[in-house]
């Protein structure tokens, strides 16, 4: 396994820039050393989805630590995190500490791309689907191929958290995981469909799917109008899905992310 121990200058220098890191990452690392708890920084950063803050912690573990995760998903988050602060404080940063963290960043993307390691936790991710399954809500269901949650299609440069890729958005008006069976069953994809989201609290709210697909359109994460595909896909990103929801008043059931093998 190759060595990332971290030197007291490379420690230095990325705490130096994470202390004025605009991004979600900065603000996590200074509410981590300010002892503020997952409940609070989420509060404070106008969600529910409380998730994201481990996220963020592994993701710092890898840039001060050198700790670099092994689930393949994990891993070319960590890359993209890591490669978007370098490029983020590139004039601040010296070369020694850019070319090691560029090695760190290298290292997730092999690690993302391991067939065996991607198998497995394929396989963990299909098996907390399933167990989704058994809850039988109503809702707004979200779901992509395996290919593009893994290879999306839009990375983004700055936070792997809004990476862009194709996602189904529809509603259930009595099973959401019936109805997202039913259609796996139903259309000729070249793979499975893998649930990524379940937003529950639709009753009462009027034409939430509606709602979401037209603010989805307005903000040009544009759907997929051939007529194979249907028009209830968009290249958008969790990220974005959450705070719709949110704002709609929508609780996540079930998030997939929150399920990954935390390695």
């Amino acid at each position: 396994m190759t060595s990332f121990k971290s030197s007291p200058a490379l420690q230095s220098e990325v705490a130096a820039a994470l202390e004025v890191d605009d991004t979600v990452l900065g603000y996590v690392y200074r509410g981590t050393r300010d002892g503020k708890s997952e409940a609070q920084m989420a509060e404070e950063q106008g969600t529910k989805h409380k998730n994201f803050v481990w996220n963020y912690r592994r993701h710092l573990r890898a840039l001060l630590d050198g700790d670099l995760p092994t689930a393949p998903s994990v891993a070319r988050q960590c890359a993209g995190a890591i490669r978007g602060l370098v490029w983020r404080h590139s004039e601040a940063l010296s070369a020694p500490v850019k070319d090691e963290l560029e090695r760190r960043a290298s290292e997730c993307m092999r690690r993302s791309e391991n067939s065996e390691l991607r198998e497995k936790e394929d396989e963990e991710l299909d098996e907390k689907a399933r167990i989704a399954e058994k809850s039988g809500v109503t809702g707004i269901y979200v779901y992509t191929l395996p290919h593009y949650h893994n290879h999306p299609m839009q990375p983004s440069d700055l936070d792997p958290s809004h990476d862009r890729t194709l996602m189904k958005v529809g509603k259930s008006d009595s099973d959401v995981i019936k109805r997202f069976r039913d259609q796996v069953r139903n259309t000729a994809l070249p793979e499975d469909p893998r649930l990524l989201r379940i937003y529950v609290g639709v009753e009462g709210k009027g034409d939430v799917e509606g709602r979401l697909h037209r603010l989805l359109a307005a903000a040009d994460h544009r759907r997929n109008r051939g007529k194979a595909a249907g028009s209830e896909w968009f290249l958008t990103s969790l990220t974005f899905l959450d705070a719709l929801a949110q704002d709609m008043g929508l609780t996540v059931h079930f998030a997939l992310d929150a399920e990954v093998g935390q390695n």
